[in-house]
């Protein structure tokens, strides 16, 4: 493969056998032990090495993100191979160093700020920025990690790396049954499985992207080489029996709520009866990341037309991005009915859909989403010359509470936008909020577009700050798509708590989380209402390859001249 084609996807591996299964989980299980003991300094140690596999493999991880997507090399979403790639992995890893060297120095990672009580009590911790760097590349933008209300103030340490513990350490293995969209979660539930949780992983590839393994295997190879990490591949029968194998302590599901419920319950009748009574098929502790209706509140204000392109584009990206096959993907938008620039916004949206590069619908699957979503809403507009063309459903009526919409992930590039009546601006966020939470099936992530001037308004600013405390998601963003929360590491990602193996929701568990919280609640991003530079996932935006290789350069060893060439890259003076 070279810059400017694809060569094709590489040929998948063959399935493991029941033979090489076995062998696997059993040195994982010898590694298991070992890791039992192994101090912070000598997983700072691995880890300082593994930095350096993945920067040796990025290229070729890419390259085989590229092709099974069918994405020319150079392209636009050539950046998002990089960005949801080796970059994610990296900036993990480099958190994670810092906190297990704090962990070993100092009893506890160290946050880079104040932790603070908010009103009604609740604590926050700051984990972005997190260094100079984050400072000069992501200027403006700032998040946090809501811990559980019943953490205290003066508690923050003391709920902190708990799998570091002494008494909490145990020889064990978990199994990842990887996504199949986004090839940097598998690595990152393996890191969360290893760091935060004290286990050594299988990671069962998805057969969507397995054609990928042999790279992240040698990014990997750290892990592997110390028995704390094999991969494995095949579909179902291979992650069945795995789900069923008496080595494994410990299951992680990324993927649908339906592959959820058949790990946990089975299948048909004997699934039913399962759950009527309480009784799972598989009693090892399951978590789970199972996607989201995600939607965007936008709050009305008084746009200027540089607004209406700059956030039109932003809604579009975080659709399109890696063709709408993202549990983040933006599928509902709610605006103000009596919003005056609400068709402008809309008008801004279709015209950078239609600017988009069209994208091969590589999921399989796609084409039954797509024809069930035209099939709720046949007057949906269709915008893009190629044969799957971007889908909007515009003017859903809110009071039809069981729209397939709102109720439905679709798992294409389709997205809707419902009108909510409202007095005022005030009113609208209050409704809205009750809407996500009550309405919307999901609550992985939201997130809210509101001007600056509104802010201004007391009455708009009490709302949108209620509006942050009350949205029962596991990652709320204000001014920059929620998805933004994915690669920081520092943020935690997953469903809000409170979801059950019998009614799982968006999941169950949080992971990433790099800072080691025990017991979060919820990530709240901030950014102002418009980054400069253009992010390198807008969809105008004509650098994002050459930012994404630079900043994933940057990730694996910070340097003046590395710096340097992602600031010129983002202003589109670099290559």
């Amino acid at each position: 493969m070279n810059e400017t084609g694809s060569s094709g996807p590489a040929a998948a591996p063959s399935p493991s056998t029941p033979a090489e299964q076995d062998a696997a989980i059993a040195a994982l299980r010898a590694g298991a032990e070992r890791w039992r003991t192994t101090t912070p300094a000598e997983q700072v140690r691995l880890l300082e090495t593994l930095v350096l596999s993945i920067e040796a493999a990025a290229d070729r991880w890419v390259a085989a993100g590229c092709a099974l997507k069918g994405v020319a090399r150079g392209a636009h979403a050539e950046a998002e191979e990089w960005l949801g790639g080796p970059y994610t992995v990296l900036r993990a890893v480099r958190q994670l160093i810092r906190s297990l060297k704090d962990l070993g120095e100092r009893g506890a990672p160290a946050l880079p700020g104040v932790v603070r009580a908010l009103p009604g009590g609740q604590v926050a911790a700051p984990v972005f920025p997190a260094d100079p760097l984050d400072r000069i590349l992501l200027r403006g933008i700032s998040a946090e990690v809501w811990l559980d209300p019943e953490v205290a103030l003066g508690e923050v340490k003391d709920n902190m790396a708990g799998a570091h513990r002494g008494g909490a350490r145990r020889a064990r293995v978990g199994l990842v049954l990887g996504a199949g969209n986004v090839t940097s979660i598998g690595p990152m539930d393996v890191l969360h499985k290893l760091f935060s949780e004290g286990e050594c992983a299988v990671l069962k590839m998805n057969p969507v992207n397995q054609a990928a393994g042999p790279a992240l295997e040698e990014a990997l190879s750290p892990l592997i080489d110390a028995d704390l990490l094999r991969l494995l591949y095949g579909g179902a029968e291979v992650g069945e029996r795995l789900c069923q194998h008496g080595g494994i302590d410990s299951i992680h599901v990324t993927g649908s709520l339906a592959t959820h419920d058949r790990v946990v319950w089975g299948e048909g009748e004997e699934a039913l009866e399962r759950k009527r009574a309480g009784t799972p098929r598989n009693d090892r502790p399951v978590t789970s990341e199972l996607g989201n209706v995600s939607p965007v509140i936008v709050v009305p204000g008084p746009w200027s037309k540089g607004d209406l392109r700059y956030h039109g584009e932003n809604l579009a990206s975080s659709l399109t991005t890696n063709a709408g096959f993202n549990c983040n993907a933006t599928r509902v938008i709610l605006t103000h009915g009596g919003w005056a620039q609400r068709d402008e916004l809309l008008g801004a949206l279709r015209e950078a859909l239609g600017e988009t590069e069209p994208r091969p619908a590589y999921y399989p699957g796609q084409k039954e989403q797509r024809a069930a979503f035209l099939d709720a809403h046949p007057d949906a507009t269709q915008v893009g010359d190629s044969e799957t063309p971007w889908l909007l459903a515009a003017g859903l009526d809110p009071a039809e509470r069981l729209d397939p919409c709102f109720q439905h992930e679709f798992w294409c590039g389709a997205m809707a936008e419902a009108p909510v009546p409202a007095a005022d601006p005030a009113e609208f966020i209050r409704k809205a909020v009750r809407f996500a939470n009550e309405v919307i099936a999901g609550s992985l992530n939201v997130t809210l577009l509101v001007h600056p001037a509104s802010l201004r308004d007391p009455a708009v600013a009490r709302a949108v700050e209620r509006a942050i405390t009350d949205l029962r998601y596991g990652t709320v963003a204000v001014n920059l798509w929620a998805a933004a929360s994915f690669p920081l590491g520092g943020t935690t990602w997953g469903a809000f708590p409170g979801n059950s193996l019998d009614d799982a929701g968006s999941g169950i568990g949080t992971v990433h989380n790099t800072f080691l919280f025990d017991r979060p609640q919820k990530t709240v991003l901030r950014a102002p209402f418009r980054i400069f530079p253009r992010p390198a996932w807008f969809t105008r935006s004509r650098s994002g390859p050459a930012v994404g290789r630079h900043m994933t350069a940057l990730a694996a060893r910070p340097t003046v001249t590395r710096l340097v060439r992602v600031l010129l890259a983002a202003l589109g003076l670099g290559r």
